[in-house]
């Protein structure tokens, strides 16, 4: 994505993990940058901050309090297995985390890109009834991850948010488009042909690509269940 990348170590792409239920992923976020809202389903993860001060926030269920989290550098934090975290990288400077699971395949799902990719009509009635082509304008919006995060950093920062790639939407199928939807709008391939990374140095290729996710917060273990 424009705002950074990660670099994960599973059982995938790393057999040094098979069996001793553990993986790794380095988080590379830009200025500003964000990794955006998601989930792992098969892991909890401890997130450590090496050398800036990252905003993390953490939703465990339905009823359970938002968790606002700062992780100072040097600091860590946990996020339960399948709850909703992000975090976000709010200096001009680029920043590094480390973040470790208890599984050799923690699995990872972007909130964003996988709500949208449920039949457009369900999440229209889902959202109070917006029509079809009202969802696939949204989800035409959705950048890959890692994003730009809010308007107030990349302002600070001067940072243009521009055009962000938006090739991680869930693809278009028999399974989840209703009669006469048949892809994603054009907007979206254009955007991704068009976006530029915050950083030329970054790893542009499609394995590190798909390998960004896991990550984010500082040590708050407060009743969250």
């Amino acid at each position: 994505g424009s705002g950074g990348h990660t670099v994960a170590a599973t059982s995938g792409n790393f057999p040094g993990v098979v069996g001793n239920g553990v993986s790794m992923t380095i988080g590379f976020l830009g200025p500003c940058g964000m990794n955006t809202p998601h989930t792992h389903p098969r892991a909890t993860e401890i997130n450590f901050s090496v050398n800036t001060t990252l905003r993390g926030g953490v939703l465990v269920e339905n009823g359970a309090r938002f968790i606002d989290v700062e992780i100072a550098p040097g600091s860590a934090t946990v996020f339960p297995q399948g709850a909703i975290h992000f975090e976000m990288n709010p200096s001009c400077e680029p920043a590094m985390f480390v973040a470790g699971f208890n599984n050799e395949d923690p699995g990872v799902q972007q909130v964003g890109q996988r709500y949208f990719g449920l039949p457009p009509d369900i999440v229209g009635a889902a959202l109070g009834g917006l029509g079809v082509t009202e969802i696939q304008g949204l989800e035409s919006k959705i950048p890959d991850n890692v994003a730009y995060g809010v308007d107030e950093c990349l302002q600070r920062c001067g940072i243009t948010r521009g055009n962000q790639p938006t090739t991680q939407l869930q693809p278009v199928d028999a399974g989840n488009s209703p009669s006469g939807i048949s892809g994603a709008p054009a907007s979206a391939t254009a955007a991704a042909s068009t976006a530029k990374p915050w950083s030329s140095t970054k790893s542009t290729s499609s394995s590190a690509r798909s390998l960004r996710s896991r990550h984010n917060a500082r040590t708050i273990i407060d009743p969250l269940v």
